[in-house]
């Protein structure tokens, strides 16, 4: 089973939580977005249908790029390579261009042209990242993942008056409060204790643990 989370960053509140069989994917089509919200995504949610839907309902995007998930285009039509893109980088500080992103064709295609924004990782936190990358794809690794894991590369359909460059390198490291409330209710709440894996209760059963999650959660900042 799965659990997909909104939690609202500037008071840590959870907003929307939502238990599903492990057939069901990350998706940001899951959630209804208010004009003016700006969402911070992993590059698990980094694909073209979902930084649309979003687009679509008025808020505004930042995910960390999925080369292989999310193509994007220049204004001419063509698609961006991103990696030859983060090769021109220079030094260490964040860089954008502009790019499309786009689904369906002709008369059904949907786009919605947002900034690429990218920066160098120093070389001892690059060096980590390469090791990371090594681990976590093996064998199957390629020679262009372990290059692209010494860069940041994200995606944003805010505008540069709302959200520059660097603002955004730093407003995307607040992902991590997604991560530590999962941690929390993991350690509070035993959310990865289940007493069996039968489909038929799985899903009742963590959805009552997320009640009791966020219960203690309330409790906890009244």
């Amino acid at each position: 089973a799965r659990i997909h989370a909104v939690l609202r960053l500037h008071d840590l509140r959870v907003c929307d939580v939502q238990v599903t069989d492990a057939a069901e994917g990350e998706t940001l089509r899951r959630f209804v977005w208010a004009p003016g919200q700006l969402v911070i995504v992993d590059r698990g949610y980094s694909n073209a249908p979902g930084v649309l839907s979003v687009a679509e309902q008025g808020a505004d995007v930042l995910v960390r790029v999925n080369r292989g998930a999310l193509p994007l285009y220049c204004a001419k039509g063509e698609c961006i390579d991103v990696l030859a893109w983060c090769r021109s980088l220079v030094g260490h500080a964040a860089t954008e261009r502009a790019a499309t992103v786009a689904v369906g064709k002709g008369d059904r295609r949907r786009e919605r042209t947002g900034r690429l924004i990218g920066f160098r990782l120093p070389e001892r936190q690059a060096g980590e990242a390469r090791a990371r990358a090594r681990r976590e794809n093996g064998p199957s690794g390629t020679p262009e993942q372990r290059e692209a894991a010494a860069y940041v590369i994200l995606l944003t359909t805010a505008p540069a008056n709302r959200l520059s460059a660097p603002r955004a390198v730093e407003a995307y490291r607040l992902r991590w409060q997604i991560e530590l409330q999962f941690k929390r209710w993991k350690s509070l709440c035993h959310f990865d204790r289940l007493p069996n894996y039968r489909d038929d209760t799985i899903r009742s059963w963590l959805t009552a643990k997320v009640l009791l999650g966020l219960l203690l959660d309330r409790i906890g900042k009244s």
